[in-house]
């Protein structure tokens, strides 16, 4: 088995060239002494003293990590998952209101959330929501789910008879209540808030959804106790099994924020303005390298994280410039007069003030997200994972197949999707080679330079332009 998690070390390794040639190996051999635990991939590149192991790191919350490279063992079995991230459950029923949450009580600092509905507000046609099928999903290809609580936000419409519990096998599953979240939910003080109309047909439940992706998450999750998020949405589908704990993979490269696929987007012709004023007026130095020009036409804020799945350290959103410009958006009501996204806005909050380093982006594992309405395709697509045990035909099947059973699409409306696929719309690659969009690292003879683990893998290539 092998393990594979890309380390955005500069941003010229973000967004170039392909999945399988980018990516860089994690070979998976005996490890004497790793945890009983799931064990996860170590830092790719060898950490510097400043920025991972130094005490005087701000946000280093984390024991020292060696630099030597480990090359971890993954159980072929993860029957005895442990959590090393527990919190103790007397305890940890004092961290949240109770009238919030109902169902398991809270036993992780790892949390996975989904937004669930019964109908989709805004892209709908004959779809319902059944809540198990996501979670059944979750499970079968997310064994390290148990070591997690899985967090169901929701408007009052689900049950926890609803929930299946004989059926998930230890999963921790929480039922939150939205309503009971004062704040969370729904437009801030004072925001002007236009109807659905032509003009704006996204409604108002949908833009309170990218107010919580945007904004409120990060306070009621550090309200509830908890220290690392995943978001999935309730259509978000694992294609291919993932051994590994998702989160333990972030904390061992000292990362803040991970994804799988890139989306080419920069919101309306409000964002980038504002997004630069707020550059301006603090002198702001984005991590990612200087912006020629302004944002949104740089390729700086062109592409972003298909956000659909993340997962991140929630403290960070905590820090004194994260929280400043996440406390200016919510404050500038784009989120409702424009529908400027937290799609765009966790990508530009991730861009100016996280080190490259502190970013990953899995690409192991198949997934896919796609957004249809009335059964017309409409955005997103699939990512095929490098280590799924399917050849790509099996994985073309695998999403045909999804695709039909979730989202009702069948006869020429596959047939039509048949093309696109692995390129569907705006799961794009950067369409040039520089410094702030590629994967380009050359040597003196030429060749292109991968890191992984062990060291650097070279494979034939043109001869680098400096």
């Amino acid at each position: 088995m092998r393990v594979e998690v890309k380390v955005l070390t500069t941003l010229k390794d973000q967004f170039g060239g392909m999945e399988a040639n980018e990516n860089r190996n994690v070979n998976s051999s005996v490890l004497q002494n790793a945890s009983a635990s799931l064990a996860t991939p170590r830092p790719i590149n060898k950490p510097t003293p400043n920025s991972i192991n130094s005490s005087a790191n701000p946000r280093n919350n984390e024991p020292p990590m060696s630099n030597k490279a480990i090359v971890p063992h993954l159980p072929d079995t993860l029957t005895n998952i442990t959590q090393p991230n527990l919190v103790d459950p007397f305890n940890g029923a004092q961290d949240q209101p109770p009238s919030i949450c109902e169902g398991g009580g809270k036993v992780s600092r790892d949390a996975i959330v989904m937004l669930m509905q019964k109908k989709h507000s805004t892209y709908a046609g004959d779809h319902t929501v059944d809540i198990a099928g996501p979670l059944l999903s979750l499970q079968s290809a997310y064994k390290a789910v148990q070591a997690a609580d899985v967090l169901l936000w929701h408007e009052g419409e689900f049950a926890l008879s609803e929930i299946p519990v004989d059926r998930l096998q230890g999963m921790n599953v929480r039922l939150c209540n939205l309503k009971n979240a004062k704040g969370v939910w729904g437009p801030p003080p004072n925001a002007e808030v236009p109807p659905k109309s032509p003009e704006m047909p996204w409604s108002v439940g949908y833009r309170n959804m990218i107010r919580f992706y945007a904004v409120t998450i990060w306070d009621v999750l550090s309200e509830l106790g908890y220290d690392y998020v995943m978001r999935l949405d309730d259509d978000s589908n694992f294609m291919s099994p993932i051994a590994y704990n998702l989160f333990d993979a972030l904390r061992s490269q000292n990362a803040i924020y991970g994804f799988r696929q890139e989306a080419e987007e920069c919101g309306s012709t409000r964002f980038g303005p504002f997004i630069d004023r707020f550059i301006k007026k603090n002198k702001i130095v984005p991590k990612y390298g200087a912006i020629e020009g302004s944002y949104c036409k740089s390729q700086l804020g062109r592409y972003g994280y298909y956000n659909n799945f993340f997962i991140s350290r929630v403290s960070w959103w905590h820090e004194p410039l994260p929280s400043q410009l996440v406390h200016k958006f919510d404050e500038s009501s784009l989120i409702y007069t424009h529908r400027d996204n937290d799609l765009i806005f966790q990508t530009a909050v991730v861009k100016l003030f996280a080190e490259p380093q502190e970013v990953l982006k899995y690409v192991d594992w198949t997934y896919a997200h796609v957004t249809v309405n009335n059964g017309e395709y409409l955005y997103g697509g699939v990512s095929f994972g490098t280590e799924d045990p399917d050849n790509e035909n099996q994985q073309r099947d695998k999403f045909l197949d999804w695709m039909a059973k979730r989202w009702h699409i069948k006869g020429s409306g596959i047939s039509n999707m048949k093309r696109p696929i692995g390129k569907l719309l705006n799961l794009k690659r950067c369409p040039v080679t520089n410094r702030l969009c590629a994967f380009s690292n050359c040597t003196k003879s030429g060749e292109h330079v991968k890191e992984n683990q062990i060291g650097p893998r070279r494979a034939a290539a043109p001869a680098c332009s400096s």
